[in-house]
């Protein structure tokens, strides 16, 4: 076949999806810039969230506390790396599915993170209170 012949038969036309239909550099734009792209609720419910999980490693690992959640307490007796990829996971789809949901309903996102977001620190904080008083 010579040098820049076609690939498809002679006297064909190339079906169109044969054609690249999604250009990468928008699906890199779209998916690379669009995360950064949350309001102030996720992102501060996003830095507790770390801030909770890495708190939690280092009053465990250094006997100052144990974990209050059950469910978290049976996965991180499988490890670490169990515990912080649940933990992870758990924020990325509550983050995820709340970011959806807020292009439906901005108000009710709004409300419900902020609300979240009271509880998670009222919660994490009476459980290292009584962690820590249990512990001392």
């Amino acid at each position: 076949m010579p040098a820049g012949a076609p690939l498809h038969r002679r006297g064909t036309q190339p079906r169109p999806c044969a054609k690249l239909i999604i250009s990468p550099v928008p699906l890199a734009r779209k998916l690379l810039i669009r995360p950064l792209a949350m309001t102030r609720e996720s992102w501060a419910l996003l830095l507790i969230c770390l801030a909770d999980a890495l708190s939690t490693y280092w009053l465990i690992t250094n006997g100052l506390a144990t974990e209050f959640n059950p469910i978290m307490n049976w996965v991180l007796g499988f490890g670490w790396f169990a515990f912080f990829a649940v933990k992870g996971a758990t924020v990325v789809l509550a983050i995820g599915f709340a970011e959806w949901y807020r292009k439906h309903n901005p108000q009710f996102v709004a409300r419900w993170t902020r609300l979240a977001i009271g509880l998670y620190v009222s919660l994490w904080s009476l459980g290292v209170l009584v962690s820590s008083f249990l512990l001392g």
